[in-house]
């Protein structure tokens, strides 16, 4: 069996709706959440967090994407998949972190 590799060869991707008015009226709340990562993530870098300062990054990014192409929702959906793995990493950091401490 041949896979088809580079062009497609003719083979379409999905297509999606373009986005709504209302999730382009959310575009400044994005923006806003953008700015509260950057944060979150140059104090994760600082503490010296380099795994978690670097999902930070990625969901950074992808939050610049998905606010650029006008909250297209491929973009929306990407962008809550990233932010979902990285509640669930900073969730097990948290455990282990309290399972560590010993009580006095």
């Amino acid at each position: 069996m041949v896979i088809p590799i580079g062009g497609g060869g003719g083979m379409r991707g999905p297509e999606f709706p373009p986005s709504t008015e209302y999730g382009k009226s959310q575009a400044p709340w994005f923006i806003i959440l953008n700015i509260a990562f950057a944060v979150i993530m140059i104090g994760r870098f600082w503490m010296l967090d380099i795994w978690n300062g670097f999902m930070s990054l990625i969901t950074l990014c992808i939050g610049c994407a998905m606010v650029s192409w006008e909250m297209h929702i491929l973009w929306v959906t990407i962008y809550m998949a990233v932010n979902l793995t990285n509640t669930i990493f900073d969730l097990i950091y948290c455990i282990i972190a309290v399972v560590r401490t010993k009580p006095e």
